[in-house]
């Protein structure tokens, strides 16, 4: 496993500090952290957020449970502070003796930061991880019938499903662009693979 480290507050500058690979190999960048991911992977947010209340309509349409709006709030915290949870299981999947440096970037950002070059399918595992923090509330929304329980699963399930929605669509990028055999890794603050 990874050597996970804990290291607090990181200023966005310092981003490229933590994201440094030495290699004699071109990179080639095919996202930048500049191009603001989060605004052009609305479409993924949006997806997501139209998965989670599909499926508590249809919990909703088929059982008698009543959502008590204080649980929903409670596990809403309960999902953001999971939020570490999830870069830990992002910092997992890299092999190990490689750093992986997990931290907060104002406003209300969690990061796990590593350059490391995986091939595709261990990133898209990477980036994908986290989603369990999303799909167990889920299950346990959907089997369980106990209201209190229901609202605490409903809270930590939007935070868990829609929370990777910028991972998602680092993962469509990979598939989109990095050519087969390819090895991809962040690399200062780009998403890269390496020639």
């Amino acid at each position: 496993m990874a050597r996970l480290k804990i290291v607090g507050i990181i200023k966005e500058n310092d981003i490229i500090k933590y994201q440094k690979y030495n290699t004699n190999k071109k990179i080639t960048s095919i996202s930048n952290d500049k191009d603001n991911i989060q605004i052009k992977a609305i479409p993924v947010c949006v997806f997501l957020i139209i998965l989670c209340n599909v499926v508590l309509f249809v919990k909703l349409f088929n059982s008698t449970i009543s959502i008590k709006p204080i649980f929903i709030i409670i596990g809403v915290l309960i999902g953001f502070m999971l939020l570490i949870v999830h870069e830990i299981l992002h910092g997992i999947v890299y092999p190990k003796d490689i750093n992986v440096n997990i931290g907060f970037i104002k406003p209300i950002t969690f990061v796990a930061l590593a350059s490391y070059p995986m091939n595709k399918k261990r990133f898209i595992v990477m980036c994908l991880l986290p989603f369990i923090l999303g799909i167990i509330p889920m299950l346990v929304l959907v089997l369980t019938n106990n209201s209190i329980i229901c609202s605490l699963s409903l809270g930590m399930m939007y935070i868990g499903i829609i929370s990777p929605y910028p991972d998602v669509y680092n993962v469509f990028q990979v598939i989109k662009k990095v050519p087969k055999g390819k090895k991809v890794l962040f690399y200062e603050n780009t998403l890269s693979y390496i020639d």
